[in-house]
Order: C-alpha cells, then structure tokens, then sequence
C-alpha cells in the first residue's frame, strides 16, 4: 500500500486550472519565430506561465502537464497572420483555441488555432505600428538556383550573369510535408526549364514539383533552371 500510495502521489495532476481543447483561451507569452535549419519555419508563443491540458473527447486529444510553448496556427487569416509576424519578438496576449499534436505539421505537443492577437507593452505596441518590409526579386529574365540539403537547407541562386540574388529563399518555393518530404520549384513568375538531381536517386521532378524523399541523410544537391513565363 505504501509503494501503491507512492506512486499515485508520483503521478502528474490534472484538473483544476487545466484548459480544454477546442474552447476560448486568452494567454500571455512572448511570440518567437522558430526555423529547424531552413526546412520549417513558424511561430511559437512562449508562456508566461506553464498551463496543462485536459483529456478531450476527440483523438489525441491527451492530458499534458507543463506545456510552456504552443505553436501558433492562422489559419486562412491573412490579417491575423499579419499581426503575428509584425508583433513577432514582443510579448502579445492571444486569444484561441488549443490544439493537440496530429501530424509532422505540428512541432509542439499542444498548438493553437489563433483568432486574436493583441501586443503587450510599449515595444510591442511600437512594432505593430511599423510597416513591414516587403521583398521584391530581381526581374530577371533567368536564374540558376542550387538547393542543398542535408543538416540544413541551404539555397543559392544566381542570374544569367552569375551574380547572386538575394535573399536567395525568395527564389525558390519550398513545402515540407509533415512525412518529411522536401518539394521545391521556382516561384511565379518564373517556370522550371531543367532539373538535375546529384546524386539522382536524391530525387524526381514532376510537372508540377521537385521532391527530396530524404533530404535529412547526407548531402544532397538540386540544380534549377527557371525562366520567366511570356
């Protein structure tokens, strides 16, 4: 009884204060950008304070203790995404509903579909104000883009008359599906002319993208050709 009384003590413990799934939560935190290596890139709403969950009805749906980071899902809110990325860095209370880790998509054990974001303190503030930087590529006619994989992603691109453009990751559209398969091409305006693998076991092309099927085990290279539509 006393080994039995032991290890029930041991046992996490959920209940009062713990959140549901699929309810309304407003939580305070500091909203970070999170980059694994090139490969994926996303926010992440570090709290102020560790919150549990609640066992939920639907799959997956479990009981966490200590969860200290969500990652942050808009959805198809390009105003609310707008938000997120112009206050990232700063500390914001969100409103949403919490999610449980489904799939490869999902890099934390607990996410959060975010329906409001609201800064914090001054900076905060200061940086909701500021407009964002817009990037605008070079309007070449032409370019060569080098994608590398491996530990990282890396990516190097250059026009006709081999000088670099830049920021390079601009020039290449990448989706890393959550079985960790790497499709790349060239961005719109521009279509893929060549695509050569090395070695070429790394990959196959399509007509509509070029995948990497394991683009995390040794060093693999693609070389694109793209050149702008008429």
């Amino acid at each position: 009884m006393k080994w039995l009384l032991i290890a029930i003590l041991a046992l996490p413990v959920f209940g009062g204060g713990c959140l549901s799934y699929d309810r309304p939560v407003t939580l305070k935190g500091k909203l970070l950008p999170e980059d694994e290596g090139g490969y994926r890139q996303y926010f992440v709403l570090f709290l102020d304070k560790p919150i549990c969950t609640l066992h939920g009805a639907q799959e997956f749906e479990w009981a966490e203790s200590d969860v200290e980071e969500l990652q942050v899902f808009t959805g198809d809110d390009d105003s609310v995404l707008d938000r997120v990325a112009r206050l990232s860095g700063t500390r914001v209370i969100i409103t949403a509903r919490l999610r449980p880790k489904v799939t490869g998509y999902h890099r934390t054990a607990v996410t959060m579909d975010v329906t409001k974001v609201e800064p914090l303190d001054t900076a905060a503030r200061r940086a909701l104000l500021n407009p964002r930087p817009g990037v605008v590529i070079k309007d070449a006619a032409s370019y060569i883009a080098v994608i590398r994989t491996g530990p990282t992603l890396q990516i190097e691109v250059r026009d006709a008359t081999n000088k670099p453009l830049k920021p390079s990751e601009e020039y290449v559209s990448r989706w890393m599906t959550g079985g960790e398969v790497l499709y790349v091409d060239c961005v719109d305006p521009y279509k893929r002319e060549s695509a050569d693998f090395s070695p070429k076991e790394a990959g196959s092309c399509d007509d509509i993208l070029c995948g990497f099927s394991n683009p995390f085990e040794g060093v693999t290279k693609l070389t694109l050709r793209c050149v702008k539509r008429q």
